[in-house]
């Protein structure tokens, strides 16, 4: 009995210390692990918390890029790492604040205690691999944030510092875009011209330069001599001229000739010009022509103004005058001897040099305006967004036709029946293309300067043609855009209806069924443009019978109107603003 009581004492004995050594090591491992629980818990919402600020950062990086009118791509990366980095510090993890940030150059960065590191990569979308800095392929942005974390109560298990990371991918989707281009007759009219009669006089044995009379004026702005309707002229300051279309009180020389079965001022034949004295020159047919308001020539004022004030180009020729001007554009000057025959050599002061003709056609043809500006602004508007996204590219170059290829056009004597022949004027189809890489960037760029002004407007045919471009070359997973620019309003149908505006209208329903966004750019120089030309192309009025072209469209296109083509920049850098939508998408499984 006296063993029994002694072991169940022991037994009792023993339990208790059981007991009390479990609750003694529960109360100070169930507390460590309570802080353990509570770091790791702490670890994760910080991690997530520097993921959420790491993305804000890519995306405003990407949005600097994708957004700045800036060229560079170079410059372009430095100012979206500069931007991330602004952001990144403005936000917090755990409650302190990320002032103390700054780039890394290596993605393992072991920032201080309450410290952070950014590392910049910036990859080629096609390859999914980072590319150098500065590099044109570089357009996707992905950050990596190292934070130097720091335990709430982790001293009390010997935990130190430690560093997390997060990786995020800025990106802006593929866009495939088609550019409409406007090159009908009234492209030009801002063009500052001089009408001049170039007449032989035989008494002071030189030749003159004489002002034709009008109704308006022989020099200024097409627009200003020739008081076209607010749709414009087919008047052309380069080729196709269409010189017999001038009015308002003056005539072309070649045309009374004709009239009168004679031969005319401007030449004993109408080409070849080169070494040709004026048609009335001694010895030569005498028709001189009785119309006040006659013109032989027509020439671009160099120095953009409107009275020709004299100008030397870049090249180094000289073109003090009128009179300059008018032989270098008929070939006169190319030699001494041409000099000599057609009797410039009596009226012109400068020495005759190869490629004086060359020379003045190429000064000209950048003088051609608004046509000149919308070129500028359209290159502009493809380099951005070409250096800042995954874009593919055509061109539709219109009139009342548009063309099937990139050398596709009309035969001059359609516009000009005094200079016709078989030369082509161009109407250029860049067709968008599919394939990667296949962007047709420089396609659309070295297309552009070939583009002249000829023929009426027909808006609806080239919208058609962009939108089946789109449907049918364009990429599955691209954001599918139009960018029509215009300088007036509709004057020529089909094929979807004869009537000018509906054509249009129905155009731009078949782009809203394909998903296609059709942004409007039109310039109206001529203030009695304005009422037709919003009513065919403004954003606010989606009635397919009445409304405009982008909001009958859909998608978000926009509409923009200006009235000074030196503003078109503007216009098109608005576009690629509202074109490039950030989005984070499969750049995230890129490998590191």
């Amino acid at each position: 009995m006296k063993n029994g009581a002694r072991r169940r004492k022991l037994r009792t004995a023993y339990g208790a210390s059981v007991i009390m050594f479990v609750t003694l090591l529960g109360l100070m491992v169930l507390p460590m692990l309570a802080i353990f629980a509570f770091e790791v818990s702490r670890s994760v919402l910080a991690t997530q918390m520097l993921k959420n600020v790491t993305d804000a950062a890519a995306l405003a990086a990407v949005a600097t890029i994708a957004s700045a009118d800036i060229k560079d791509p170079a410059l372009a990366h430095q100012n979206a790492k500069k931007v991330a980095l602004n952001l990144y510090k403005q936000n917090t993890v755990l409650g302190h604040l990320l002032t103390d940030s700054a780039i890394s150059a290596t993605k393992d960065g072991t920032p201080n205690a309450l410290q952070s590191q950014l590392y910049f990569e910036f990859l080629d979308p096609i390859t999914k691999q980072p590319v150098p800095e500065g590099d044109p392929n570089g357009r996707v942005v992905r950050l990596t944030a190292s934070y130097g974390m720091v335990p709430a109560f982790g001293q009390y298990l010997g935990l130190a510092k430690q560093t997390i990371r997060a990786s995020s991918h800025g990106a802006v989707p593929q866009i495939d875009v088609v550019v409409c281009f406007d090159v009908s007759g009234s492209i030009d009219d801002e063009t500052k011209i001089t009408l001049v009669k170039r007449q032989w006089d035989d008494a002071l044995q030189t030749i003159l330069y004489k002002t034709p009379t009008s109704t308006t004026t022989n020099h200024g702005s097409i627009r200003s001599i020739v008081l076209p309707p607010a749709t414009g002229t087919s008047f052309n300051a380069a080729f196709p001229m269409a010189l017999n279309s001038v009015g308002r009180g003056m005539v072309f020389s070649e045309k009374i000739a004709r009239d009168k079965n004679a031969k005319g001022m401007r030449s004993y034949s109408i080409l070849p010009e080169e070494g040709q004295p004026p048609g009335n020159f001694s010895g030569a047919p005498t028709f001189d022509g009785t119309h006040p308001g006659m013109f032989t020539d027509l020439v671009v004022n160099l120095d953009g103004n409107d009275t020709f004030g004299g100008i030397t180009t870049k090249g180094g020729y000289s073109f003090p005058d009128i009179a300059t001007m008018v032989e270098a554009s008929r070939g006169n000057l190319e030699t001494e001897a041409l000099k000599t025959a057609s009797k410039a050599d009596k009226s012109v002061t400068v020495a005759a040099k190869t490629g004086y003709q060359a020379e003045y056609f190429k000064e000209a043809s950048l003088h051609l305006q608004p046509i000149q500006d919308a070129k500028d602004a359209v290159a502009i508007f493809c380099q951005i967004i070409n250096n800042n996204a995954d874009a593919h590219f055509g061109l539709v170059a219109f009139d009342h036709m548009v063309g099937t290829s990139p050398t596709d056009g009309e035969n001059r004597a359609t516009f000009d029946d005094s200079y016709g022949g078989t030369v082509k004027i161009p109407v250029p189809l860049i067709a968008l293309d599919k394939s990667d890489n296949a962007t047709k960037y420089n396609d659309v760029l070295n297309a552009m300067p070939q583009l002249v002004a000829k023929g009426s407007t027909n808006i609806g045919l080239a919208v058609k043609t962009a939108v089946d471009q789109l449907k049918t070359n364009g990429r599955v997973n691209a954001v599918k855009a139009v960018i029509l620019f215009t300088d007036g309003q509709p004057t020529a149908g089909g094929p979807l209806s004869n009537d000018y505006f509906q054509n249009a209208r129905k155009a731009a329903e078949e782009a809203q069924k394909a998903g296609v966004a059709v942004y409007t750019i039109g310039l109206a120089t001529n203030p009695a443009l304005i009422p037709n030309q919003t009513a065919i192309l403004n954003d606010t009025n989606s009635n397919p019978s009445t409304g405009g072209i982008a909001a009958i469209s859909g998608q978000g296109a926009t509409f923009h109107q200006v009235t000074d083509s030196k503003k078109l920049r503007e216009a098109f850098q608005k576009v690629a603003r509202h074109l490039v939508q950030l989005v984070q998408e499969q750049y995230n499984d890129a490998p590191d």
